[in-house]
């Protein structure tokens, strides 16, 4: 694991952990991983959330679910994942 990820990981693993209750691994892009970048992979993100009862269709946005279920800071966690 090179510096950036380690660095990704320890910025953010705890905070995600404690609103979401999942370890974030699972959701890194592994395809940038290779590459030594952390990239949060918000279409495996999408579909775990869909798993757990998210539904477009009634919940609207994934954004407005998430700050709905879980919180406002937990929308801008994610919102900072993806632009990280």
């Amino acid at each position: 694991m090179n510096e950036q990820v380690a660095a990704y990981l320890k910025k953010y693993s705890k905070r995600f952990r404690a609103v979401f209750n999942l370890p974030l691994g699972p959701f890194l892009n592994d395809m940038m991983l290779t590459v030594g970048m952390p990239d949060f992979d918000i279409i495996r993100f999408d579909a775990h959330m869909v798993r757990w009862g998210y539904d477009i269709t009634k919940d609207g946005s994934l954004a407005d679910y998430i700050a709905k279920k879980y919180s406002p800071e937990a929308k801008i966690l994610v919102d900072e994942l993806i632009k990280a």
